[in-house]
């Protein structure tokens, strides 16, 4: 029997990433709503197999992977971070489920919890540029510039494309000062 459920929730799990598996890779800045209406039906058809299939038997750290991407790009902040985190906890080194908690949590305004999971991925070794991308991001969302400068850098120097944080924090930064030094007449 277990095996026939097995064989059912697997089914439902591949079908339903079959559907989607190249089109949650777009671009994380693509808004759900700038998607197209077949696309949205397909990431909601992608959610319900899955879930049907998850249902069946308890699941694996790459299924929980594959449903909280399917959840970010719905847009479901809270439930991506909560399946991210649940295959984070079912395999601690699977460093996709790191980066995607980490993701799911500044989509949540979390900073907190995007630091917590960033430096996961710093404890299994990671130093690709876009880990140092994310703990830029966290680190900045923290209020932290210095720590999030230093991370763009990191970023910009491995990918030149994550040079773009380093030039949005100057600007920050010389904002902040140019404010500074504005006081207003009493």
């Amino acid at each position: 029997m277990v095996s026939v459920l097995n064989s059912i929730s697997n089914s439902l799990v591949d079908a339903g990433w079959s559907i989607v598996s190249c089109d949650v890779y777009l671009p994380e800045n693509t808004p759900y709503k700038s998607l197209t209406y077949l696309l949205r039906f397909k990431l909601h058809l992608a959610a319900v197999l899955m879930r049907c299939g998850m249902c069946l038997l308890n699941s694996d750290s790459y299924t929980l992977w594959k449903f909280g991407k399917i959840q970010q790009r719905l847009e479901a902040n809270s439930l991506a971070f909560e399946y991210f985190a649940g295959s984070h906890s079912a395999d601690p080194s699977n460093i996709d489920a790191i980066t995607g908690a980490c993701s799911a949590a500044l989509d949540l305004g979390d900073a907190e919890q995007a630091i917590v999971y960033v430096n996961k991925a710093f404890m299994l070794g990671w130093r690709d540029a876009v880990t140092y991308g994310l703990a830029c991001e966290a680190y900045l969302a923290d209020g932290s510039l210095t720590l999030a400068r230093r991370y763009a850098l990191q970023a910009a120097e491995i990918d030149p494309t994550y040079a773009y944080l380093v030039d949005r924090i100057d600007r920050y930064n010389k904002k902040g000062t140019e404010q500074r030094h504005e006081r207003p007449e009493t």
